[in-house]
């Protein structure tokens, strides 16, 4: 009996360094719904009765016990692995699937408000990160700090920026600066370009890149030891304190989905914490609900209001997103910044077309409040290939375009960048017709081509940047891009260039070596109010 206690004893410490070292490494929730306990208690329960079995007195002994522990263990892999979540499934559930996030329809024209140009986030997360990273030399022990690359969007009093903290660079540079913690954070406007390199009067000692029990996670986790939480992000508040969001989760349908109930907020400086249920949220608070979480609600939603077998076999009414954000720290990831709010903003198409829209979803980030503007409109890829064509000649590569509301009208709004992720241009597509383009190096300017009545109105002579050329044409070539044919003229030993749409002569299509012409020369060498004589 004794030798018996005494096999027990040293299995069970065995087991339990193991298992302590296991919830260290990975720190799961003491939660019999996070799937990371369950392959801890797994991994416990092979270490205990692998302990047992070679600790026997004789083979049989040995063998019975692997035996016992290998059936009990496909048992609870078969039952907490496969059994309880197909219960839980999309299969099983699908119509519930539906349901967990709610749509409301509204009218773009009376609901969608007015674009705002200093809320307008023209620089992808790759062009912030270029730039803020270029801050880094500033500081003091530069060669100790990285930068982050979370670049998370978020709204700062009304306006969008990135922001991003500063990390350790090594454990060993981590162990040398610790005690003062990392003083600096990266915050880029989204708008304008401008960069701040935040210097803090203390350091944030709970952060992603320190180690221990100063890991953020590692801090949370021995605070909320049951919670389910996955890695929180990094944000600041209005007045510039920072913050790490973590949003807490459980699970639906018993072990189906994970769905937001709260979050918890994290002073990276003092460690101090609090969680918060969804209604009491701080609004300072952009990102509670993740956009790749979002986007799998609505497809659910919009895919399984007719049940599973309606999404294999007849397929009626299905409709499906057309932005895939894969992850929140996808590099082309882009939002629209609403008041104080974050929102997702994707197109939504037929399940058998992907070259239209049939209107948009907007979904804010902090409520999870979701409407669908039906809106007819060119997909976000084709939008973004259109702005493209209008300058192909410079190649430049258009970012995730962002949904805006100028005088009542929907358009696609696209930086242009170079080869160096730097923004040379900008780009305005009409939602509806994908082949009316405009650009413009000045976001300004290129606002009030489309907000300003006289703009369209206004002769070579009379707008801003225009000028009239003149002269013979020695040579015409023509190239259609994205549906849209471009006609290249020669005159006077320079390539101008005639976008073919509802407002050009009739006679284009016509036009000969020899003529004479006339014409308003915009950016890009693009001719308007084209004369052939």
């Amino acid at each position: 009996m004794k030798i018996l206690i005494t096999r027990i004893s040293i299995s069970a410490v065995i087991t339990a360094i193991i298992g302590y070292s296991w919830w260290y490494i990975f720190v799961p929730a003491i939660n019999i719904f996070d799937y990371g306990f369950l392959w801890l208690l797994s991994v416990m329960a092979i270490v205990f009765f692998t302990c047992m079995a070679l600790s026997a007195d004789n083979d049989d002994s040995a063998k019975s016990i692997a035996g016992w522990s290998i059936a009990g263990l496909v048992g609870f892999f078969v039952v907490m692995f496969m059994i309880l979540p197909f219960f839980g499934s999309e299969f099983v559930r699908a119509k519930d699937y539906s349901k967990i996030i709610s749509v409301k329809t509204k009218d773009f024209n009376k609901d969608f408000p007015e674009s705002n140009v200093d809320q307008l986030a023209l620089l992808s997360k790759t062009s912030a990160k270029n730039i803020g990273n270029s801050y880094l030399g500033t500081i003091d022990k530069v060669s100790q700090f990285n930068v982050s690359d979370e670049y998370r969007q978020i709204t700062i009093n009304q306006k969008p920026y990135r922001v991003s903290p500063l990390e350790y660079a090594s454990m060993v540079r981590w162990y040398n600066n610790r005690k003062n913690g990392i003083q600096y954070y990266i915050k880029v406007n989204q708008t304008t370009g401008k960069t701040e390199l935040v210097h803090l009067k203390k350091g944030m000692r709970y952060t992603a890149s320190s180690y221990f029990g100063d890991d953020v996670m590692r801090k949370l986790r021995r605070n909320y030891m049951t919670t389910l939480f996955k890695d929180p992000s990094f944000e600041v508040d209005d007045e510039g304190n920072p913050w790490y969001v973590a949003t807490t989760y459980k699970r639906k349908f018993g072990y189906g989905p994970l769905d937001p109930n709260g979050v918890i907020l994290l002073d990276p400086i003092s460690g101090n914490s609090k969680f918060y249920k969804l209604k009491d949220v701080p609004k300072w608070v952009d990102r509670v609900y993740s956009a790749s979480d979002v986007i799998d609600r609505i497809n659910w939603h919009y895919g399984y209001a007719n049940g599973f077998w309606n999404t294999v076999f007849s397929k009626s009414n299905i409709k499906k997103t057309t932005v895939d954000y894969g992850d929140d720290s996808a590099e082309d990831s882009t939002y629209i910044s609403i008041g104080d709010d974050i929102y997702l903003y994707t197109g939504l198409t037929s399940i058998n077309s992907d070259s239209s829209n049939l209107g948009f979803v907007l979904t804010n980030l902090r409520t999870r409040e979701t409407a669908f503007y039906p809106l007819p409109s060119a997909t976000e890829r084709r939008a973004r290939k259109s702005a493209e064509g209008a300058v192909q000649e410079k190649k430049y590569d258009a970012n995730s375009p962002i949904l805006v509301k100028l005088n009542g009208q929907s358009y696609y709004l696209s930086s242009l960048e170079d080869n160096g992720n730097l923004v040379k241009a900008y780009a305005l597509v009409n939602a509806e017709d994908f082949q009316q383009v405009k650009v413009s190096s000045d976001i300004k300017d290129l606002i009030a081509q489309v907000t300003t009545k006289s703009a369209d109105q206004k002769t070579s002579k009379d707008s801003k940047g225009l000028s009239e050329i003149s002269g013979q044409i020695t040579d015409i070539k023509t190239q259609v891009v994205d549906g849209t044919t471009i006609y290249y003229v020669k005159v006077n030993d320079t390539i101008y260039k005639i976008k073919a749409d509802a407002d050009t002569l009739d006679q284009l299509p016509f036009i000969a070596v020899g003529q004479t012409i006339t014409a308003s020369l915009k950016e890009n060498n693009y001719l308007y109010d084209v004369d052939f004589q």
